[in-house]
């Protein structure tokens, strides 16, 4: 795994989005940015849904839609 190029732009990628979080800090206040980490889960479905074929039902929909609201809530507030 060490020496697979799919890990390693994996790590560059995540690498990338600390440097982005801590200048996001510099910024704003956690309690702001945090919320938006939530997004991760949003992203998470639709790529699962996309290349991994996953299923969708009612409740995982339900659940989506109430971190989008949130994180929507949380952003229209700061």
């Amino acid at each position: 795994m060490i020496r697979s190029r799919l890990f390693h732009v994996g790590l560059f990628l995540y690498g990338l989005s600390f440097v982005f979080y801590i200048f996001a800090l510099r910024k704003e206040s956690l309690s702001v940015l945090y919320p938006f980490v939530s997004t991760t889960y949003i992203w998470t479905t639709f790529f699962s849904i996309k290349f991994l074929h996953e299923k969708m039902n009612v409740w995982k929909w339900a659940g989506l839609i109430g971190i989008i609201i949130g994180v929507t809530f949380i952003g229209l507030g700061s």
